[in-house]
């Protein structure tokens, strides 16, 4: 207890007001080194000071009206409607997901394609009616795994190879055209079959006659027809083979917006994904976050 009049003095170890400080962080406006006490510092408290302290211990900030004013009008939390009623913050962002499929390379769809279509012919064909159609498939096998096989690929030894397995693969075509004409059949899976390795030959033939590396839809997967290359432009992953996706990110919940297999442009889906948050929430969203090209 002091005496009316005395000041209230704290006096604690430097250990202890080391620990305080740090808790406190900050600066006293009188601060004394005790003359009769060695191991003490005499610390003169005013009644703002002792409020911060024990604000600051008890884990409750204190602010002065300035500040919390200039804080309610930077609030944008999701949680205030704004001015027009809408509320709320919608992530969007667009991706890729890859199919499980080798990198597709000419020589060795084409290479794929001609192999299936000699399997084709394999079933169509009878003993009965007598040899089989030539299709060379042991010289075009030998053809394909000396080109593969190479270290280095030149401009020049990749033209040589296509143009060779296009011609293998147009004589094993011509075989099957001609044993379906005849009148076999074949499953509605292997016709599916069949019409991929027909469009996979016109493609190719297309550029090499042109001299191009691309086409309208092409394709790159005999297995998954379907997948179409996915230009991403990021590093190391230029491009990506799968489905291209459109999601959304609303309260941690993730949406999926849209989804094709053929490149589209993400920055025409906004708006319709705008309109369904307000469907759903009965406003729309008061931020939306995402890229440049949105």
């Amino acid at each position: 207890m002091t005496e009316p009049g005395q000041q209230n003095h704290l006096c604690c170890p430097g250990s202890y007001f080391a620990t305080c400080q740090s808790l406190v962080a900050i600066s006293f406006p009188s601060l004394n080194r005790n003359t009769t006490r060695s191991s003490a510092w005499t610390v003169t408290w005013s009644t703002v000071l002792f409020q911060s302290f024990s604000s600051k211990v008890s884990g409750r900030a204190v602010s002065s009206p300035k500040e919390a004013e200039s804080k309610n009008e930077d609030d944008d939390s999701d949680n205030h409607p704004g001015a027009g009623g809408n509320s709320g913050t919608m992530i969007v962002d667009a991706t890729c997901a890859p199919s499980n499929i080798r990198y597709p390379q000419d020589v060795s769809r084409l290479n794929e394609a001609r192999e299936s279509a000699e399997k084709l012919l394999d079933v169509l064909h009878d003993p009965a009616d007598g040899k089989k159609p030539r299709t060379y498939r042991q010289r075009a096998r030998k053809d394909y795994l000396k080109y593969v096989r190479c270290r280095k690929h030149t401009a020049k030894m990749t033209r040589k190879a296509i143009g060779k397995q296009l011609t293998y693969l147009r004589r094993a075509l011509n075989a099957v055209d001609g044993k379906l004409s005849l009148g076999k059949s074949l499953t509605t899976r292997q016709m599916e079959r069949l019409d991929t390795i027909r469009t996979v030959y016109a493609q190719q033939k297309y550029m090499y006659d042109n001299r191009t590396h691309s086409v309208p839809d092409r394709i790159v997967s005999l297995s998954q027809p379907f997948v179409r290359p996915i230009v991403r432009g990021k590093a190391g992953k230029p491009v990506e083979f799968g489905a291209k996706l459109d999601i959304s990110v609303v309260d941690g919940w993730t949406r999926l917006e849209f989804c094709s297999f053929d490149a589209y442009n993400e920055a025409g889906n906004l708006q319709e994904m705008a309109e369904r948050f307000r469907e759903r929430e009965g406003h729309y969203p008061s931020r939306i976050l995402a890229d440049k090209i949105y």
